[in-house]
């Protein structure tokens, strides 16, 4: 097992009469993944999960950008809006192929 698979956080097991349950938490990998925002944990649905945040985090702070303007029409607020997360969309392609 290499170091990155070992539990991050230790293991703690519980035992009742009748079972003994080991749990074992998110591995080094996974924790280094969700804290570095890296989708490559070699789980599926927590990649997922990491792409996804990834990418609110992205279009959050293009819309900061360009929202340091004042920005007092709606129409401009929406076109904004549809243009942070697309730039995002499109940040996160260049990064994946890079």
């Amino acid at each position: 097992m290499k170091n990155a698979d070992k539990p991050a956080m230790g293991q703690s097991v519980r035992t009742s009469p009748n079972h003994t349950h080991i749990f074992v938490g998110l591995t080094k990998r996974e924790l280094a993944c969700i804290k570095l925002r890296i989708p490559k944990s070699g789980d599926d649905e927590l990649d997922a999960l990491i792409i996804e945040a990834r990418r609110h985090d992205d279009a959050a702070k293009v819309m900061q950008g360009l929202l340091a303007k004042d920005v007092h029409n709606q129409s401009k607020l929406d076109m904004l809006t549809e243009l942070s997360v697309t730039i995002a969309d499109a940040l996160l392609k260049r990064l994946d192929n890079a």
